[in-house]
């Protein structure tokens, strides 16, 4: 085994240990239920899908510059910009 994958794989196994003992991260005590998401631009499209996800949860969504939920109505031929 090269010296460089040697390392890499040293190198991994510390991250992956490190992430194992990391501290627990700290609570906002937010309501699950009262619940707001926003997005600009990718990030809105993010913002749409969690919406339609957790409807019943999300009392408000700001969208500003994203695209409206089940755009590409899961076909990529329509996702893709068309060269005429």
């Amino acid at each position: 085994m090269p010296i460089f994958n040697k390392w890499i794989l040293v190198g991994s196994l510390y991250i992956a240990v490190s992430a194992i003992a990391a501290d627990k991260l700290p609570s906002f005590k937010g309501d699950p239920h009262n619940t707001s998401v926003a997005g600009l631009s990718s990030v809105a499209y993010m913002a749409v899908q969690y919406e339609i996800a957790y409807s019943a949860s999300v009392k408000g969504a700001g969208i500003v510059a994203g695209g409206p939920y089940y755009c590409a109505a899961g076909n990529i031929l329509v996702a893709q910009p068309v060269n005429d």
